[in-house]
């Protein structure tokens, strides 16, 4: 099956995975409230049950479902590397695949701050092992590095750069 061209569909299915602590979350959630996406972050369990119910609704259509849903859409992906051909399969339907990534010793700090339940970062280092052990991110997504000297990309350059490599154009 071809991508999709986003002139025919109008629409944008961004998909945000990474390093934890690389700023996939707050990059999703800036562009549901800037821009009108739909941002939907896999991580928490209640969220991750809901999706895998929408999985087993049907993968090969799942990127058109959820434009025809949603509009534009923005899915962080925080995935267990076996996972990898969902994800290469919605790259097949459309969906744009981001890699996010920035230094280790920025992302441990983000990550702990954001998850109080890991204060040691044990499923970090854990996540990343996977991360490295499956060779992330691959060809078959565009890495973007979020931070510049040490500081995070503001995050509207943030946004004209990944909508700039997934051919989409924000309306004025």
């Amino acid at each position: 099956m071809e991508k999709k061209s986003h002139a025919v569909t109008g629409r944008q299915f961004i998909l945000i995975s990474g390093i934890p602590g690389s700023r996939k979350t707050t990059f999703g959630r800036y562009l549901k409230e800037k821009h009108g996406f739909y941002f939907f972050e896999t991580d928490p369990k209640p969220n991750w049950d809901k999706f895998t119910e929408e999985l087993g609704l049907g993968g090969d259509n799942f990127v058109a479902r959820w434009l025809n849903r949603h509009g534009n859409v923005c899915l962080e992906w925080g995935f267990d590397p076996c996972y990898l051909p969902y994800v290469l399969r919605f790259k097949k339907q459309g969906a744009s695949l981001f890699w996010f990534t920035c230094d280790q010793h920025i992302a441990r700090p983000n990550y702990l701050e954001a998850h109080s339940n890991d204060p040691n970062g044990v499923y970090l280092d854990i996540q990343l092992k996977k991360i490295k052990d499956a060779r992330l991110p691959t060809p078959d997504f565009v890495t973007i590095e979020t931070y510049i000297d040490g500081k995070p990309i503001p995050l509207e350059e943030l946004t004209t750069k990944v909508l700039s490599k997934s051919g989409y154009v924000l309306p004025k």
